[in-house]
């Protein structure tokens, strides 16, 4: 199955010259390298790929225009977001070397690298001195693995109170996960109306290249590649 996703990912990416044809992000260029998610580009570049918090992002980003990407990976939301004019700046969050490259270079192939601001960690320290940050035009996206419980502690929650604050939750990646979130969501709730989004259903755009495919062929270029359905936590601040 990975050598399948392999060629489709390598076909879509050469078919449609690593842009974006469908969605919010569509014009947007995937760099050719990758640090993280190379067979969910076939996802990415047919506008699929995490739909579910692409339309909270381009919901909240009609009254915010600095978007904080944490665990920003190769960059796609981080830069494509900004190409696309959704958000005016982005700040990038990523712990790993090759990723920040990957991001740097994202954004001067789309011509944004002045826009798009790339760091390492995110943690409480960075966020009390980043003076020049108003966290109250912000929209922060959190996805680390598992991380999001322990770096969401009240005091870190208190200074992003007055950002919108999207998260993938991770809780199934330990014994008492569900404890972690029902206690991560208690705390948010100090400040933030808090719902909860899930994968719903994709569907996929029609075109000649498309539907001489296989089912199966379709079907795999949807896949993110997810060993489970997925959740995410969006907490918007009451006002």
């Amino acid at each position: 199955m990975p050598r399948e996703r392999r060629r489709l990912s390598d076909l879509i990416m050469s078919r449609y010259n690593r842009t974006v044809q469908y969605g919010p992000l569509k014009g947007y260029e995937i760099p050719r390298e990758s640090h993280w998610g190379g067979l969910a580009r076939p996802s990415m570049l047919l506008g699929l790929y995490e739909r579910e918090v692409v339309a909270a992002l381009v919901e909240h980003a009609a009254e915010r225009d600095v978007f904080i990407d944490v665990g920003a990976a190769d960059g796609f939301f981080a830069v494509g977001l900004v190409a696309c004019g959704i958000f005016k700046q982005s700040h990038a969050f990523e712990i790993s070397e090759s990723g920040r490259q990957v991001i740097r270079k994202s954004s001067v192939i789309n011509a944004v690298s002045h826009s798009v601001s790339v760091h390492g960690e995110f943690d409480e320290k960075f966020v009390a001195n980043a003076t020049n940050i108003d966290f109250g035009k912000s929209v922060v996206l959190i996805d680390i693995e598992g991380n999001e419980f322990s770096l969401l502690a009240r005091p870190l929650i208190e200074t992003l109170k007055d950002a919108v604050i999207i998260v993938e939750l991770h809780d199934f990646h330990f014994p008492d996960g569900e404890a972690l979130k029902s206690a991560l969501l208690a705390r948010l709730k100090d400040h933030f109306e808090v719902t909860i989004v899930t994968t719903g259903a994709r569907e996929i755009p029609r075109s000649e290249f498309l539907d001489a495919m296989s089912d199966n062929e379709r079907w795999l270029i949807c896949s993110e590649g997810r060993a489970r359905r997925m959740e995410w936590l969006i907490a918007v601040p009451r006002h």
